[in-house]
């Protein structure tokens, strides 16, 4: 039997939860590469590197579904069309590079998703993208859903704010990875 379709309020649940995921991961991964710099036992090295490339990958496949024009998730698709302009208008602004050079971007992320994750093409080197710029994108992203969404107000305000769940969960890698 087939279910029902999502909600209006299921759906956003649901890029919110996108959102934090790709937050969390960034951050877990941002932490567990700083505890990198310290000597582990040589049993648990090539565990900690799966465990941190582990959060790389999963927080670009989240941030592929929200950023990535081709995915059903894209921001796109959940911003009322009204507002399409203001938002693009505030990440270029809030990411400090015009539409271009988000395109290039955000290709780097599709690159590394379709070229290392999902298949291993023939590519001998992956670069791995600058989160920095990724994180701005999604904190503005959670917020202008917090100020525009109409069914923002049915979730809490500590629900998109990307910047707290980063640094905490940075934070906790450093803590609980040798």
């Amino acid at each position: 039997m087939e279910e029902p379709p999502l909600t209006e309020l299921e759906k956003f649940r649901r890029i919110i939860i996108v959102i934090q995921c790709a937050a969390l991961n960034f951050g877990y991964f941002r932490g567990a590469k700083a505890m990198m710099r310290r000597t582990v036992d040589g049993n648990f090295l090539d565990i900690q590197r799966r465990i941190d490339n582990n959060f790389l990958d999963m927080g670009i496949i989240e941030f592929c579904k929200l950023f990535a024009e081709r995915e059903s998730q894209h921001w796109s698709r959940v911003i009322n069309p009204d507002l399409h302009k203001e938002f693009e208008n505030g990440l270029y602004k809030v990411v400090d590079i015009d539409r271009t050079a988000w395109k290039r971007y955000v290709d780097e992320f599709l690159s590394y998703r379709d070229k290392f994750l999902a298949h291993l093409d023939k590519n001998r080197v992956m670069k791995f993208p600058n989160l920095g710029l990724a994180i701005k994108a999604l904190h503005y992203y959670a917020q202008f859903l917090r100020t525009q969404h109409p069914l923002s107000s049915s979730l809490e305000d500590s629900e998109f704010d990307v910047e707290t769940l980063v640094s905490k969960s940075s934070r906790t890698a450093q803590k609980y990875l040798p």
